[in-house]
């Protein structure tokens, strides 16, 4: 499959996520052991939850693509999932594991690209109408603009993602959180965003309020 397919399979999206993780291209087959020797596929496997599925039930309005970059044999693939090519429900993360497994040694119908850049798939999204943004610590408090219209949400998993070009950093929280609960986030702020815009607005404050709080620690220190 091509990079023209993947445009087509956004053109209907309202936003995506993209997950960058370093981990092996073909794991155990075992789900339970996506944590010791999947290289934290695990992680994955709660992100196709937190992401593609409401109540158990698939989510049209979205895609997960996964970033998969093997250190090992110096290869990389772009898994792009969706309610095009995964179950129309589930509730588990056993369930998750399996079907990422099958998706991994080509069992399913997934559009799955090799060998190709991050900053490639970011420029493929932009001429689609997406906006990229890279959700991390130390960027900028979230706002409003980035909770409406077409984006793509970029976020590490067992590591940060490598840096990209013209993309810009938010932050959603004053700490760190586990990917999947970052997805939820974004999905709850972006309900917010339409229904009740003063909420958000006030994320961003208290965001801004602990940095600069932070920024005068460290000058007194």
């Amino acid at each position: 499959m091509s990079a023209q397919d993947l445009e087509s399979l956004l053109v209907q999206r309202e936003y995506c996520f993209l997950a960058y993780i370093e981990a092996p291209l073909r794991p155990p087959r075992n789900p339970l052991s996506l944590a010791s020797q999947g290289g934290r596929l695990d992680i994955i496997s709660r992100l196709i939850l937190a992401t593609l599925y409401t109540n158990g039930v698939i989510a049209p309005e979205t895609l997960l693509l996964v970033y998969i970059n093997d250190k090992i044999t110096k290869r990389s693939e772009l898994v792009v999932l969706g309610d095009y090519c995964m179950p129309k429900s589930m509730l588990t993360e056993i369930e998750a594991s399996k079907r990422l497994i099958s998706v991994l040694y080509g069992e399913e119908a997934c559009l799955t690209l090799e060998d190709v850049s991050l900053n490639y798939i970011v420029k493929r999204l932009r001429r689609v109408g997406f906006k990229p943004l890279v959700l991390i610590e130390d960027g900028e408090p979230i706002d409003i603009a980035h909770l409406t219209g077409k984006t793509l949400y970029i976020l590490g998993t067992n590591v940060d993602p490598p840096q990209l070009q013209s993309v810009e950093k938010v932050c959603i929280a004053s700490r760190s959180l586990i990917a999947s609960n970052v997805v939820t986030l974004i999905k709850l702020l972006r309900i917010l965003a339409t229904i009740e815009p003063s909420i958000v607005m006030r994320v961003k404050s208290g965001l801004a309020r602990r940095r600069a709080m932070s920024g005068a620690r460290q000058l007194t220190s």
